[in-house]
């Protein structure tokens, strides 16, 4: 898919939009999925906000949240809340991280039940795979502190991480 000449000119809300759009698109997403982009110290955009699907999210769909979310959110209860806290996680844990995608694609659900690792296949993929892939386990995105905090350490300093059922959640 194309990025449109003017996509430079676009908002951080605008693009995040687009990039749900582009995931479902590519087959990554369903109804389930998610990106998000530091806006700076404190706060986060999140999208899809409360619309669920990726295919029609725009910018007004872009939420902002404050990196102190998952610690507002002791136990989420939602599937969407789950993924929110585990974005802010996320960012405060490795500073490194400008974001996040959720993506739930078929075969990366496959490799993560099976616990197989990733080759590359192109030299595209070749950077995000040259070390075996972290696997957490837990079939569910990470519902509490003491999940999330396993979650971190499993990514370690890796760019993506399968989770079995939910599908990847990759960074960068």
């Amino acid at each position: 898919m194309a990025v449109p000449e003017h996509a430079a000119e676009l908002s951080l809300e605008a693009t995040l939009a687009q990039c749900c759009r582009v995931m479902h698109a590519l087959g990554l997403t369903d109804l389930r999925g998610s990106a998000s982009a530091r806006r700076d110290e404190t706060n986060f955009l999140f999208a899809p906000g409360e619309k669920p699907g990726t295919d029609c999210a725009d910018e007004q769909d872009v939420l902002t949240l404050s990196l102190s979310l998952g610690e507002e959110v002791r136990s989420a209860k939602t599937r969407l809340a789950k993924d929110q806290a585990l974005h802010a996680s996320i960012y405060r844990h490795r500073p490194d991280v400008g974001g996040i995608v959720h993506t739930c694609q078929p075969w990366a659900m496959v490799f993560a039940t099976a616990q197989g690792s990733f080759l590359p296949v192109t030299h595209q993929e070749s950077d995000l795979a040259l070390d075996p892939a972290p696997v957490w386990g837990k079939g569910q995105l990470p519902a509490d502190d003491r999940e999330r905090a396993e979650f971190l350490q499993q990514l370690g300093k890796a760019n993506f991480c399968l989770i079995p059922g939910e599908g990847v959640i990759v960074v960068g």
